[in-house]
């Protein structure tokens, strides 16, 4: 996976850390939570801009969406299926 140079320099050495058990382990290091979201939101975007996802909406409805920015309805809010 890509590393970001950015979230890797906030990486936090968990001696100094006053709490090291509320650190999260990564490919990056030791990051704090506001770090490791911003690593997180970045992956799932590099991710979803190459594969699709499926996703059951409130409603029941259940959805394909795919990286060019099409979706798709699987299944109906009865759960019958629709594609």
């Amino acid at each position: 996976m890509k590393i970001y140079s950015d979230i890797k320099e906030n990486a936090i050495n968990p001696d100094l850390y006053p709490v090291p058990e509320d650190l999260w382990v990564t490919d990056h290091g030791y990051l704090n939570d506001e770090s490791f979201d911003i690593l997180a939101k970045r992956r799932l975007t590099e991710k979803f801009q190459k594969q699709s996802y499926v996703r059951e909406l409130d409603n029941g409805e259940t959805w394909q969406f795919n990286p060019d920015g099409t979706k798709l309805m699987v299944r109906d809010k009865y759960g019958k299926r629709v594609a």
